[in-house]
C-alpha cells in the first residue's frame, strides 16, 4: 500500500473582471508514514520530497483534521460553489480513500470530499483528446511548467495553469466524479 505523504490544495477563485482564477489561499503539509516509513530512493527522486520533509512531518490524521479546518475557514458560505480538481482519479478515488480507512476511529470523508473535477476529463472535451498528464497538458496549451511534476504543490499550480486555459476555450467546469463507496 502506498501512502499520502504531501497534501497540498490551493484555493482559488473566479475573477470575472480579469476573466481567470486566482489564488486565495493555499495549504501544504508534508505527512508522515506510518507503515512504510522509509522513502524509497524511486519516491524521492519523483516528487522532490526526502526523509527529513516527513520525519518532521505530522501523522496523516493531524494534517487531514488541519486541512478540514482551513478548508471550513476559507469556504464559509460558498461550500456549494466550491469542488476540488484534481489532474486524473487516483489522489482521490483511490489514495485519499485508502489512507482514510488507516484512520476509521478518527477520519470520517467529509461530503465536499466525495465530488470532484478530474480535469483530465474536462481537457479532452475542450481539447478533443484526453490527455497523458499534467505536463502534456501545459504542452499542448502553451503553458509553462511550474515547478517539478508530481511535486503536489508545484502541480496544484500547474493545474490552475490548465484551468485557466480550459476557462479561456470556454469549458465549463463540473463535477465529473464522485467517490461510489468508502
Amino acid at each position: 500500500m502506498h501512502e499520502i505523504i504531501e497534501f497540498p490544495c490551493i484555493l482559488v477563485e473566479l475573477n470575472t473582471v480579469k476573466g481567470g482564477f486566482e489564488v486565495v489561499s493555499c495549504f501544504h503539509s508534508y505527512v508522515k508514514p506510518i507503515i512504510h516509513t522509509q522513502l524509497t530512493e524511486y519516491c524521492t527522486e519523483l516528487t522532490g520530497i526526502t526523509q527529513d520533509m516527513v520525519n518532521n512531518s505530522p501523522p496523516f490524521d493531524e494534517v487531514f483534521s488541519n486541512f478540514c479546518n482551513w478548508h471550513n475557514d476559507h469556504i464559509n458560505m460558498e461550500k456549494e460553489k466550491s469542488i476540488i480538481v484534481t489532474s486524473g482519479n487516483w489522489d482521490i478515488g483511490n489514495m485519499f480513500v485508502e489512507q482514510c480507512k488507516l484512520f476509521p476511529s478518527t477520519i470520517t470523508i467529509p461530503e465536499f470530499m466525495c465530488t470532484w473535477i478530474n480535469i483530465k476529463k474536462l481537457f479532452a472535451l475542450a481539447m478533443g483528446q484526453y490527455p497523458l498528464g499534467i505536463k502534456n497538458m501545459l504542452k499542448t496549451t502553451n503553458s509553462k511548467q511550474i515547478g517539478n511534476i508530481h511535486c503536489g504543490i508545484d502541480d496544484c499550480v500547474n493545474i490552475i495553469t490548465i484551468m485557466n486555459q480550459l476557462l479561456q476555450r470556454g469549458c465549463v467546469f463540473q463535477a465529473t466524479n464522485k467517490i461510489t463507496s468508502v
